[in-house]
C-alpha cells in the first residue's frame, strides 16, 4: 500500500473542519499522499484503502453526529458489514465537545468505538477537546497533533533521501484564484464591475432561488426589545420565507424537487452573514488589490499536489459564489475572525520584513515557554481580528490567488427559532413566518476596542424589506407530539427562552387541536394520549407546563414577558422568574427551581420533559444540581439515587439541553 492518508471530518459549524485542514497540512508536510473529505463523502470500504485514516469530529445536539457525518455512521452500523470489515484500517481520531453537556464528546466516542468494533487499529490514543477549557481547543489539540506527527513518521518513514517539508516552506492551497480572461465584466449574468461596494454588499441574494437548500427570506421587522439605556441590545427579528419556491437545474432546466418548507419546535435558522463594505475596502487597501477588486475570477484546482482522490467539491460549498475579490471578502471569507496560531505561520510566508516575520512566527509557536502567552495576549484575549492583524503587520501581502487557502471561510450562524409554525397545516398558506431572538454581540475588549459579532452586526443593520440567505434546519431538541402530550419543565435564562417559546406556542396549539378533534369524535392519536389531553381542559392547555426564566431586570429584559403573563392567566402556564439584579441578593433560575420543588416534583412524577436552553458553562450544571436537589428532597431519595434518576432522564430523552 502506498503512503496515503484520508483526513475525514464531521463538522456542524466549521470548527472540526478547520482542525481537519490543520491535520491535512501536517500530514502533507510528511510527504504522505493526503485526501480531505467530509465523512458523508466516504464509503466504509474506502477506509481500508489508505495507510491511515484520521477523523476529526464534533458533537452536536444531544450527543449527535454532525449532519455531514450521519450517513457514513449509518452505513458503519449496518448489520451487513462483517465484524472484520475494517481489519486493514489504521486510524486516529480527535473530538470536539463541550463539558457542560451531559453527552460530552459522544459523537466522537460513538464513531471511534464503532470503527474499532469493525476491526480497525488505533494509531495513537484518541484526543478530545473541551470548549470550556480556558486555553480553548489548542490545549489538547496541539499536543495530540504532535503525537500524531511522531507516530506517522515512525510507522510510515520517509522513503530514500526525502525530508519532511519544513515549516518555513509555504504549502500551496489546493484551490487557487486567477483573473478570468474575458472582455465582459460579468459574473453569472450580473454586472459586478458596475456596482459600487455598497450596492454589492446590500444586493439581494438573486442566486438563492436556484439553490436546493437555501431560502431567500424577507425581513418583516427588526425591533430592539431592550431599552436603549440597557447594557445589551436584544433584537426580535421577524422573517417571512416562501414555503415553496420553484427551482430548476441551471444546466438542464429540469425542476429540482423540494419539500414544502415547514419547521418544528426546537428547529434553527441558519443565517449567512456578510462583512461590511468599510472592512472589505480596508482589507483591499492593505493588500493592494484595488485595481482588480471587482474583476471576475475563476477557480483552479492544483492536480499536481499530493492527493489520492482530489475533492471536486466547490471550496465555498453549495451556496451562490461571488467570484470577485470584493465578492469573496464580502460574502465568503471571515476577515473579522480571531486568527488561530497556524494563521500567523501562514502570514509569515508573505512578508519580506525580517522583524515582522520573526514576530509572526513567535505567535505561531505553541511550545516555546518564552512566547506561549504572547499569542493569547495578542489575539485571543483582546479578540483581535484578522483585519486588525493585517493593520499591525503592514508588510504582509497575501497573493490574491491564495485567499481561499489563507483566510478562513465565513460560516453561517445558527439561531433557535422563537416561534411555532402555526399555519403549516394550511395548504393555502404561502409564507412561513419565523421569529428570532438575537442578543447583539458588541463589547469593549481589554485593549479598549469595540468588538462586534460578524452575524450580530449584520442582523442589527437589516431593514424591513431586505432579503437574506437562510437555511431552516432540524434542531437538536426534536420535540415530538408525545413530548407535547406530556408535562414540560422549561428552563431558559436570557435568549435561551427563544426555543422554549416555540415549544409553548406549539404545545398550546397542539393541545387545543387534539382536544377539539377528541370532542368531535375524530381520533388523531392513541387512546392513552387522548386521555392525557382530556385531563387538561382547553381553558388551561398549559397547566402542566412550567417556564423558569431568568435575566437581570424585569423591566429591561423579560423577553416575551407580556405574552407569558397572558398565557399564565389564559392557559394556565406556570411562569417562574429569577431577575438577579432586582433585589440585594442575586437570584438565579437554579434558586427558583429549589423554591418551587413541590410543583416541579409533581410534573416530574407525571413524566415531565426537562428542556434547558441558554449559555453553556456553569448554568447547565447549576440547573442539573438544582433538579437533583428537588428529586432528592421531594422524592425522599439520597443524592446518588437522585443523580441516577436524572441520568435515566437523559438516557430516556426526557432531559434535553441546548446551550451555546
Amino acid at each position: 500500500m502506498s503512503r496515503s492518508a484520508l483526513v475525514a471530518y464531521g463538522s456542524e459549524t466549521g470548527n472540526a473542519e478547520e482542525l481537519a485542514h490543520q491535520v491535512s497540512h501536517l500530514i502533507r508536510r510528511l510527504r504522505i499522499w493526503t485526501t480531505i473529505k467530509p465523512l458523508n463523502a466516504i464509503t466504509p470500504q474506502a477506509l481500508n484503502h489508505v495507510s491511515v485514516l484520521v477523523v476529526v469530529i464534533s458533537t452536536t445536539g444531544q450527543g449527535d453526529l454532525p449532519r455531514n457525518a450521519q450517513i457514513l455512521f449509518k452505513k458503519l452500523r449496518s448489520r451487513k458489514l462483517p465484524t472484520d470489515a475494517l481489519a486493514n484500517c489504521i486510524f486516529a481520531s480527535f473530538g470536539l465537545g463541550d463539558s457542560s453537556y451531559p453527552q460530552f464528546n459522544w459523537a466522537h466516542r460513538k464513531l471511534g468505538n464503532r470503527i474499532e468494533q469493525l476491526g480497525a487499529t488505533r494509531l495513537i490514543e484518541a484526543g478530545e477537546a473541551d470548549e470550556q477549557h480556558p486555553e480553548g481547543v489548542d490545549a489538547t489539540f496541539l499536543p495530540w497533533l504532535d503525537k500524531l506527527r511522531n507516530e506517522l513518521l515512525s510507522q510510515f518513514p520517509l522513503p530514500g533521501d526525502e525530508q519532511v517539508i519544513p515549516d518555513h516552506v509555504f504549502l500551496q492551497p489546493r484551490w487557487s484564484l486567477s483573473l478570468l480572461q474575458t472582455t465582459e465584466a460579468t459574473t453569472n449574468g450580473h454586472a459586478e464591475l458596475l456596482d459600487t461596494p455598497e450596492e454589492f454588499s446590500r444586493r439581494d441574494h438573486v442566486h438563492v432561488g436556484q439553490e436546493a437548500d437555501h431560502e431567500a427570506a424577507h425581513v418583516t421587522s427588526n425591533a430592539r426589545v431592550t431599552p436603549d439605556s440597557h447594557w445589551q441590545d436584544v433584537r426580535q427579528i421577524e422573517l417571512s420565507i416562501p414555503r415553496e419556491v420553484p427551482r430548476s437545474d441551471p444546466t438542464t432546466g429540469n425542476p429540482i424537487p423540494k419539500p414544502r418548507l415547514t419547521y418544528s419546535p426546537g428547529d434553527v435558522a441558519e443565517i449567512y452573514p456578510k462583512n461590511f463594505p468599510e472592512d472589505v475596502n480596508e482589507f483591499i487597501r492593505l493588500q493592494g488589490y484595488g485595481a482588480i477588486a471587482h474583476s471576475p475570477l475563476e477557480l483552479k484546482y492544483d492536480y499536481s499536489q499530493p492527493d489520492s482522490n482530489p475533492p471536486r467539491e466547490h471550496p465555498i460549498g453549495r451556496g451562490p459564489f461571488h467570484a470577485t475579490i470584493f465578492g469573496l471578502l464580502t460574502n465568503h471569507l471571515d476577515i473579522m475572525a480571531v486568527p488561530r496560531r497556524s494563521f500567523f505561520l501562514t502570514l509569515s510566508y508573505f512578508t519580506s520584513d525580517p522583524n515582522q516575520k520573526e514576530r509572526l512566527m513567535e505567535f505561531a509557536r505553541p511550545k516555546d515557554p518564552e512566547y506561549i502567552e504572547d499569542y493569547f495576549d495578542y489575539a485571543t484575549r483582546p479578540r483581535r481580528s484578522i483585519l486588525e492583524v493585517l493593520q499591525d503587520f503592514t508588510t504582509v501581502k497575501i497573493p490574491y490567488k491564495y485567499l481561499l487557502g489563507v483566510i478562513p471561510p465565513l460560516k453561517p450562524r445558527q439561531f433557535s427559532i422563537a416561534s411555532a409554525d402555526l399555519t403549516r397545516f394550511d395548504p393555502h398558506d404561502k409564507e412561513c413566518k419565523v421569529t428570532l431572538l438575537v442578543a447583539i454581540v458588541k463589547y469593549r475588549t481589554v485593549i479598549k476596542r469595540i468588538r462586534w459579532g460578524v452575524c450580530s452586526r449584520y442582523l442589527c443593520e437589516l431593514q424591513p424589506g431586505q432579503k437574506l440567505r437562510v437555511q431552516v434546519l432540524s434542531g437538536a431538541m426534536k420535540v415530538t407530539e408525545q413530548d407535547l402530550a406530556n408535562p414540560s419543565i422549561l428552563v431558559g435564562p436570557g435568549t435561551g427562552v427563544a426555543a422554549l417559546r416555540s415549544i409553548i406556542q406549539e404545545k398550546e396549539a397542539f393541545r387545543l387541536r387534539q382536544s377539539s378533534t377528541a370532542v368531535n369524535g375524530v381520533d388523531h392519536g392513541n387512546a392513552e394520549e387522548n386521555d392525557s389531553l382530556l385531563s387538561n381542559p382547553t381553558s388551561n392547555p398549559l397547566s402542566d407546563t412550567a417556564l423558569v426564566f431568568g435575566n437581570r431586570n424585569a423591566a429591561a429584559d423579560f423577553f416575551f414577558g407580556d405574552e407569558f403573563t397572558r398565557l399564565s392567566t389564559a392557559a394556565g402556564l406556570h411562569v417562574i422568574t429569577a431577575f438577579s439584579r432586582d433585589q440585594r441578593e442575586k437570584v438565579y433560575v437554579q434558586d427558583r427551581l429549589r423554591e418551587h420543588s413541590s410543583l416541579l416534583w409533581r410534573l416530574l412524577e407525571d413524566g415531565a420533559r426537562v428542556y434547558v436552553c441558554g449559555s453553556s458553562g456553569k448554568m447547565p450544571e447549576a440547573v442539573r444540581a438544582a433538579v437533583v436537589d428537588v428529586i432528592s428532597k421531594e422524592g425522599y431519595m439520597g443524592k446518588e439515587e437522585a443523580e441516577e434518576t436524572v441520568r435515566g432522564m437523559v438516557r430516556g430523552g426526557r432531559w434535553v439541553q441546548e446551550t451555546w
